[in-house]
């Protein structure tokens, strides 16, 4: 039986899915009310991810700092507070909280990797196969983050990492207008340099 102040929380998520996102905004600290505490897993995160979607770019970094204060720092909660730094123009922010996301899920691949190679090499096959399995099952990045970080990249001058993160996005989506457009501006800013 739902608590509640769950009837919030799935009210503001039908209204997300509407479109209507500063009513849900408005229903997630209706929920968040009633629970007395905004120690509720994913408000924050949730939260964030809403003001995005209005503009409110400043108050979705505070929202995300704040789910990072509750719960250890992941993937998703640092891809999306560099999302919001990208919107307010802080590049240097964003490529730092895109590094970051990428690291943590980096070194998720290769610890499960890792514990399937030492079960391998102690010939426990099955039980390495189901961390191989855990490691493959780990989505690949989708290709706004490379854009993103790319574009990032650029505005702070870091061209070739930038072209590095174009061409990781043409990989995912190829021939994709923007992206090409934006890895020849960096091969321009490479040669212009060079010259």
């Amino acid at each position: 039986m739902n608590k509640p102040e769950d009837h919030w929380s799935i009210k503001a998520e039908e209204l997300r899915k509407q479109g209507k996102l500063e009513e849900a905004v408005k229903y997630l600290d209706k929920h968040t009310q009633m629970e007395k505490s905004f120690k509720t897993k994913k408000y924050w995160f949730c939260k964030g991810q809403n003001l995005i979607s209005i503009g409110k770019f400043e108050e979705a970094v505070i929202c995300f700092d704040k789910e990072s204060e509750l719960n250890p720092p992941n993937f998703d909660v640092l891809y999306h507070k560099g999302l919001a730094f990208f919107y307010l123009k802080k590049y240097v922010e964003t490529v730092e909280c895109f590094n970051k996301a990428w690291e943590i899920k980096h070194a998720e691949f290769m610890k499960l990797n890792a514990q399937g190679e030492t079960l391998k090499n102690y010939k426990k096959y099955e039980r390495a196969l189901l961390y191989f399995d855990q490691a493959n099952a780990i989505k690949p990045l989708q290709y706004e983050f490379w854009y993103y970080k790319g574009h990032a990249l650029y505005k702070i001058g870091k061209y070739g990492e930038a072209m590095d993160c174009h061409n990781e996005a043409l990989k995912l989506k190829p021939n994709d207008p923007e992206i090409v457009s934006e890895n020849l501006k960096c091969q321009q800013e490479l040669k212009n340099t060079e010259d």
